[in-house]
Parts: C-alpha cells; structure tokens; sequence
C-alpha cells in the first residue's frame, strides 16, 4: 500500500508548486495525475480542492464534487467541509451551507468563530431552534458573555420559549 501511496506524489508535489505560482488549471490536471497512479490519495484531492479555491470565478458544482469526494475519505476534513459550505452558500443553497457548518462545528465545537456564524445563519433563516443548542454549548464553553447572553435571549423570543426568554434576560442584566 505505501508502494502504491507513493506513486501519487510526485503529482502531489507538482500540484502544491503550480499552486504557488498561481497555475490553477496546471494543478489540477497534475493533482488528476497522481489520482490515476494512487486513486485513493486525499492529497491529490486536497490539491485539486485548493485549486479549485482559487479560481475567479469559483467552480462551486467542482468545489463540492472534490469535496464530497475528500469526505468519503476523511469525514471530519475541515479544509473539505469549509470549502462545500462556501461552494453552497455561494451557490444560495442556505440549508446545504448550514448542514455543512454545523458538521465543521461538530467535528471542532471549540471553533466560536463557526459556530457564532452558524447560530446568526440560524436566527436568520428562520431555525431559531436548530441555533439554540449550539448558543448553549457556546456559554458553556464561555459563561457569562454578554453578547451570547444577548443572543440566546432573542432566539428564544423567535422561539417564542417565553419563560427560558425571561430567564435568559435575566441573566443579561445582571
């Protein structure tokens, strides 16, 4: 198996140095090299998934085929459910981006900076229900925050959970 890895590098390595000189189009052709020699390799597909990335304008319906792709091998690969959120939320697909994060914040629930943008796309998108555990995994994490406490109180209020809205307030203003 390390004999059959191996002959996917050198595309790899070719790949990550047309990556750097900004060869988009070379890369993944490289990277579908090293796919061929080594159909299992991640690292080929990383590459192509970052050249991909760096396209102007984005081939989102590419973005998420490579990445769906990176997933089946690697469920938990960050690099592959960040760039599919992107790809949907670009493509206006709000409930595919947010399946998406929320799969980025389970894997990481440490990661505020995803899950403070999952709980506001959320409580925009009409889910103050779905946002409500992922708030209260936030204040564990960080009790006492004002700006969290502000946020759980008003998704309640959208939830219409009026005693937990009034309990939550008044924590706030404490």
């Amino acid at each position: 198996e390390i004999t059959a890895a191996l002959k996917g590098m050198g595309p790899y390595k070719t790949c990550t140095n047309d990556l750097r000189a900004a060869k988009y189009d070379q890369a993944v052709k490289d990277a579908q090299l090293g796919l061929a020699a080594y159909p299992a390799s991640t690292l080929n597909r990383l590459c192509i998934l970052t050249a991909y990335n760096q396209m102007k304008p984005a081939p989102t319906d590419s973005i998420i085929a490579i990445s769906e792709a990176i997933l089946a091998k690697d469920p938990t690969s960050i690099i592959a459910l960040n760039s599919a959120a992107e790809a949907y939320t670009a493509k206006g697909d709000k409930d595919k981006a947010i399946e998406y994060n929320l799969r980025i914040w389970r894997a990481d629930p440490s990661n505020t900076t995803i899950a403070n943008s999952i709980v506001n796309t959320l409580a925009t998108s009409g889910s103050p229900d779905k946002a409500i555990p992922i708030i209260d995994t936030l204040l564990a994490q960080n009790p006492g925050d004002p700006a969290m406490l502000d946020t759980k109180w008003k998704l309640l209020l959208n939830a219409k959970r009026w005693k937990q809205a009034i309990a939550a307030g008044e924590e706030l203003v404490k």
